[in-house]
C-alpha cells in the first residue's frame, strides 16, 4: 500500500512540474505578445501621424468652384452673381 501511495505522489509531482513549466512558457509567450502588440500600436500611431501630416487638407465639400456665369453670347458675365455666393 505504501508503494502505491509513493507512486501516486511521484505521478502527481511529475504532472505538477509539467504544468508549472507550461505555465511559465505561457506567461513568457503572453509577455512577448503584449510587448509586440505595444510596439505595433506605437508604429501604427507613428504612421497615422505621418499620414495626417503628409495629407493635404481636404477640398471644400461643395466641390470645385463653379465657372463664372455666361451671357447669351458665351462671354463671361461680370454682373452676374455666382451661384451659392448670394446673401
Amino acid at each position: 500500500m505504501a508503494q502505491l501511495i509513493e507512486t501516486a505522489e511521484q505521478h502527481v509531482a511529475l504532472h505538477l512540474g509539467t504544468l508549472t513549466a507550461q505555465n511559465f512558457a505561457l506567461a513568457c509567450a503572453l509577455e512577448r505578445r503584449d510587448r509586440l502588440l505595444a510596439e505595433a500600436q506605437a508604429r501604427i500611431d507613428t504612421l497615422e501621424a505621418e499620414l495626417a501630416a503628409a495629407t493635404p487638407s481636404a477640398p471644400d465639400r461643395d466641390g470645385p468652384e463653379a465657372p463664372p456665369p455666361r451671357s447669351a453670347d458665351g462671354q463671361a458675365d461680370a454682373t452676374a452673381v455666382p451661384a451659392g455666393s448670394a446673401p
